[in-house]
């Protein structure tokens, strides 16, 4: 079973609304690259933010600040973070698992409703998730506009405009292929984008977590010191 499904499986037994965005809606759209975050963008009604705050925590999961997990749920303490602490997301973890972190955006970058809607239903497992829109992963990528994000970005609007030819393409007869073009460097790198667009979700998703415990287990993913440092903060109001 993947390492992120029963988290998803939780989050839609508990009627908790979310959309999964970041590094790992990067990789179910077809770009093969390394992230260990679960993000998502979550329904921040009360009721809402309620339910999924308290399936995380069923699992076993805590957060990183020195919060009640709870608290999330409350908007003026959302308000609170953003203004004083300059927080971005809500990041929770499991203590018994170094691979298991999942950020939970504290302000929606995109109207929630909007996001829910457009978001594409991918299975992981038996599991079926909203994963964003790649219009909208761009759009939040661009605003975000870190080094990784830029690099995200060639590719999702590359991949966004493989999908529009083949939307409107008349099936082709096939070509002989020129194999000699794919050795260039840039040859090759269209080929690993094509093979990597033609595997299923499932397949990219069982990539990514082989890739996760092979760095993990080499030492480039490490247990972090929080882990040490939580145990003996105070779960209070933040100082």
């Amino acid at each position: 079973m993947s390492i992120y499904e029963p988290i998803l499986a939780r989050l839609n037994e508990q009627g908790g609304r979310y959309v999964v965005v970041g590094g790992l809606a990067v990789v179910l759209h077809g770009h093969a690259r390394l992230t260990v975050d679960l993000d998502l963008v979550v329904d921040l009604a009360p009721e809402a933010a309620r339910r999924t705050i308290s399936a995380l925590v069923g699992l076993g999961f805590r957060p990183l600040a020195p919060v009640e997990a709870l608290d999330f749920a409350d908007a003026a303490r959302r308000r609170e973070w953003v203004k004083e602490k300059g927080m971005r997301v809500f990041s929770l973890y499991e203590p018994e698992s170094p691979l298991s972190t999942v950020d939970l955006f504290v302000e929606s970058p995109i109207d929630f409703e909007e996001l829910y809607r457009k978001a594409e239903r991918i299975p992981i497992g038996t599991t079926v998730v909203p994963v964003v829109a790649i219009p909208h992963l761009i759009q939040m990528k661009q605003a975000a506009g870190r080094e990784q994000d830029r690099a995200d970005l060639r590719v999702l609007e590359e991949i966004e405009k493989r999908r529009g030819q083949d939307e409107i393409a008349e099936p082709a007869v096939p070509a002989e292929e020129d194999l000699w073009a794919k050795t260039s460097w840039e040859g090759h790198a269209q080929w690993q984008l094509e093979r990597t667009l033609s595997a299923t979700p499932e397949q990219r998703l069982a990539w990514l977590e082989a890739a996760i415990r092979i760095a993990h287990a080499a030492g480039a993913i490490r247990r972090t010191e929080v882990e040490l440092a939580v145990p003996s903060r105070s779960r209070g109001t933040p100082s």
